[in-house]
């Protein structure tokens, strides 16, 4: 006769496995083995890449005393020290939750989803907007990586006039590799005209050079107790 007392806690064992798995998942670096060939095709990808998705305006930029690899590991992996949804606790945010990385459609490159709420305030403007952010890294080993986002607001006034996207880009500072060097890019697209365009830039671009520039800050502060290399670095999928 069937079991089902005994066949759910095996179940939920099972389970846990995959998740604890699932938590150790992050975007692959390509360097597993980096013969001269492949090391200067990789580095011609990376700067490929970057020059084909600059967006408008660099508004920060920041160095760090960390590798590629090391920053990811510290700061955007799944189960990392420092990750993304403590800097928004820091920032106010509320209702804030990530998913892990996942392979997109595109070889090599791994989304996930951030949500938030965003506080506000200010004159003419909500208390606080709800905010989706879906990112997608793409990494390109020791040569660098970049992380594009896109943001969905809800809440606030013509918010279907807009998309944010941003884009931040991670590459050695060096010839050493020791440090690395990260430019915060942003860009506004517009699907219809509002005659608020110009405030609703100049906002956006104030907001988000705080918040990166506040992220720099954090982040370097964190090195400083932490050390330059993670504890525990999720192996490459």
């Amino acid at each position: 006769k069937p079991r089902p007392a005994a066949s759910a806690p095996r179940a939920s064992v099972v389970m846990q496995r995959v998740e604890s798995e699932a938590r150790r998942t992050r975007p692959p670096t390509p360097d597993v083995a980096d013969t001269p060939e492949h090391a200067r095709s990789a580095a011609a990808a990376f700067r490929a890449h970057v020059r084909s998705t600059a967006l408008k305006w660099t508004l920060s930029e920041c160095v760090l005393p960390v590798t590629v690899d090391a920053f990811f590991g510290h700061f955007l992996a799944d189960g990392c020290g420092f990750p993304l949804v403590e800097y928004h606790k820091r920032q106010g945010d509320l209702d804030i939750a990530a998913t892990p990385w996942q392979a997109s459609d595109h070889a090599g490159e791994h989304d996930r989803e951030v949500r938030f709420r965003r506080i506000l305030g200010g004159i003419g403007r909500p208390p606080s907007a709800r905010t989706t952010k879906v990112q997608r890294c793409r990494a390109f080993g020791r040569h660098g990586l970049v992380l594009h986002g896109v943001y969905s607001m809800e809440d606030i006034p013509y918010r279907d006039c807009f998309t944010i996207q941003d884009r931040w880009v991670v590459e050695p500072a060096d010839d050493r590799g020791a440090s690395i060097k990260i430019r915060f890019e942003l860009d506004i697209k517009w699907s219809k005209s509002t005659i608020f365009k110009r405030k609703i830039e100049s906002s956006s671009k104030s907001d988000l050079e705080d918040f990166y520039k506040g992220y720099a800050k954090d982040t370097a502060q964190f090195l400083k107790t932490a050390g330059r290399e993670p504890k525990e670095t999720a192996k490459a999928a």
